[in-house]
């Protein structure tokens, strides 16, 4: 389009017979896909390894899918959303693995954006958090993931929710694993009326839930939440701050 829009449904399909396309970087190379401006992108069926990030997505990006997408041993992150306006768009059926020599520092960070979706996705073995929605990030849904020994050089949380602006968001049906490090499952601070339910969360250092500072109006329902706190004595969920007001 005259404005730069990426509008026509553009599809990126791997192999069906077996094979893998593989997308590779070397060393100063920055992203395996970088969209912008873009709709109707569907990417599917490939790996994306090597670059600083998988993927990143800015501007006004929307409707766009990644379905049975593996990034692994990106350097940064295996995937990017950097601002307010990259809505609706679907992570399903992907792996985000930090490798073994080189780790992945996260996995997938949504700085901004409404009404994306990831859902039956593993998060494994990243430097520091499995998954990140922050600044304006509400209305989001993740559901049906895996997150396993994310955190395995810091001590962090698998997934964290951030800031008074990113709120509204749904985890729900997700399996939180414990790793060396890894201190929580589940983190919110500062953001409100998001709601956590029937989640897995086990195996973690210290407690399994963990709702700080001004992280009121948020829905705790359904969790089994268990054998967490193996490195202190602390409760399965943590309330603190003005979070214990509501």
């Amino acid at each position: 389009d005259a404005d730069g829009t990426v509008a026509a449904p553009i599809s990126i399909i791997g192999p069906t017979n077996g094979a893998v396309a593989d997308f590779r970087g070397a060393a100063g190379m920055r992203d395996g896909f970088f969209l912008t401006n873009a709709a109707n992108v569907r990417i599917r069926g490939v790996t994306v390894r090597g670059y600083s990030n998988g993927i990143q997505v800015a501007g006004v990006s929307t409707n766009n899918s990644f379905l049975g997408v593996t990034f692994a041993s990106n350097d940064a992150f295996g995937g990017l959303f950097t601002g307010p306006n990259i809505d609706a768009n679907r992570f399903e059926g992907c792996v985000f693995d930090g490798g073994t020599t080189t780790n992945q520092r996260i996995g997938l960070a949504i700085a901004g954006g409404d009404r994306n979706t990831v859902t039956n996705t593993r998060f494994v073995r990243h430097e520091r958090e499995g998954l990140i929605l922050s600044n304006s990030a509400s209305s989001n849904r993740v559901v049906g993931c895996v997150m396993n020994s994310n955190t395995v050089s810091f001590s962090s949380a698998a997934l964290k929710i951030l800031g008074a602006t990113a709120r509204g968001n749904l985890i729900g049906g997700n399996s939180f694993y414990g790793g060396p490090l890894q201190d929580t499952g589940i983190l919110v601070s500062d953001s409100t009326r998001n709601t956590l339910s029937n989640n897995l969360v086990a195996g973690h250092l210290q407690a399994g839930i963990v709702l700080v500072n001004a992280a009121a109006s948020n829905t705790v329902i359904g969790n089994l939440v268990l054998s967490n706190s193996v490195a202190a004595v602390t409760p399965a969920i943590q309330i603190s701050g003005s979070a214990a007001d509501g």
